[in-house]
């Protein structure tokens, strides 16, 4: 039997190793063993699924960004001007209620 690391996992050796901790499941192998059977299965397959990513990544197209445009500098303070003409409206003070002038009545 040839012995495989974790990093050369692959499909094929994940789904044998579940098949043979399921076999020694079956035979009631001891725990110790099964619970490292199954850590290592674990990680054969967080590695693969890493690899798989990698992979995506590397392969993903490089995105082509276009370039900036070059402003004037007088055209950037006409943007600020316009910007500053956008003042929000100040909102009233909020109107208390008559009930709320009698204090002593709040205050019960």
């Amino acid at each position: 039997m040839e012995i495989i690391t974790v990093c050369q996992a692959d499909h094929k050796t994940i789904e044998d190793l579940q098949k043979l901790i399921q076999d020694a499941s079956d035979k009631q192998v001891e725990d110790c063993y099964l619970k490292r059977a199954t850590d290592l299965g674990g990680k054969m397959q967080g590695n693969l699924q890493a690899r798989e990513v990698l992979q995506m990544l590397q392969d993903y197209p490089i995105r082509e960004y276009p370039e900036e445009e070059v402003e004037d500098a007088k055209n950037k303070n006409k943007k600020k001007d316009e910007k500053k003409k956008k003042k929000r409206k100040k909102e009233p003070p909020f109107p208390l209620p008559d009930w709320a002038m009698e204090l002593d009545a709040v205050r019960r």
